[in-house]
């Protein structure tokens, strides 16, 4: 199998299970020195493990919390300085309902792990991988990203921040040697949807049927061979949002509405 990295050290955030997890093991696989991070330590460990042993690899762990300041900078610490080759923000949540229902806590975590880390690590690895003249930074947005999320307004707002952010700097850079890619998967079945702990989502057109961590892996995987600036998981959610492109705005969001509510 072709080497998607190989010459620095490939950093994966939300390592610790799902796509994160998954990709970590692909890319060992494939010869990567890994950095991993994960908010579950032990979880975290279990996967390098895992790894190093089937694949003889480097991994190292950084266990943090991204919805903190504090680990946000753990993580900085650890890849500043260093010849990081390829960046994946993984790391992300998601909440489900009425937005005046929602404590606004949990939503002010939301914006700090989807938006805030995934620009701080960003920050972090970008200058030194254009003075190298190469790199590639993976931010993995959604498909929500495409349209208004009725019901997940916040969530699917971070995405559509970190889509439009992807783009923004795979222009910037397309000169440089450096590639940014947003990664666009639909609900997949990582644990995500639990983790909502909201069990009417499970009921949604949307959520009642999910994808595999490893078929969002191998997307990822061909679009940092590719290096094309946004890479939709699956031909049907591709046809889905190149539609909605050309739908009004008002069929487009009351459509998403009707997807999302409860069956």
């Amino acid at each position: 199998m072709e080497r998607t990295s190989g010459r620095g050290l490939t950093v994966i955030t939300g390592a610790s299970s799902g796509i994160g997890a998954q990709l970590a093991r692909e890319l060992g696989k494939q010869g990567a020195a890994l950095l991993l991070t994960g908010r579950n330590a032990e979880r975290l460990r279990r996967v390098a493990r895992e790894i190093e042993t089937v694949e003889g690899v480097t991994v190292e762990t950084v266990p943090a919390d991204l919805t903190r300041t504090e680990g946000v900078d753990a993580v900085v610490r650890a890849i500043e300085n260093r010849d990081v080759d390829v960046l994946i923000n993984n790391a992300g949540f998601a909440t489900y309902g009425p937005h005046h229902t929602i404590d606004p806590d949990t939503e002010a975590s939301l914006i700090s792990v989807n938006c805030g880390a995934l620009v701080a690590l960003t920050h972090a690895v970008l200058p030194q991988m254009i003075e190298r003249g190469r790199g590639t930074v993976m931010n993995v947005a959604s498909t929500i990203a495409f349209q208004p999320a009725p019901l997940q307004a916040v969530y699917g707002a971070s995405k559509a921040f970190v889509l439009s952010y992807s783009e923004a700097l795979h222009e910037e850079t397309r000169s440089t040697g450096v590639c940014v890619i947003a990664l666009c998967p639909g609900p997949t079945s990582t644990g995500f949807i639990a983790a909502m702990n909201s069990p009417e989502a499970s009921q949604s057109t949307v959520y009642g049927k999910v994808d595999s961590a490893e078929r969002v892996t191998r997307t990822a995987v061909r679009a940092l061979r590719k290096r094309r600036a946004i890479a939709v998981v699956g031909i049907k959610n591709s046809l889905t949002m190149n539609a909605a492109r050309f739908a009004p705005r008002s069929v487009t969001r009351r459509l998403a509405a009707r997807m999302l509510r409860p069956r």
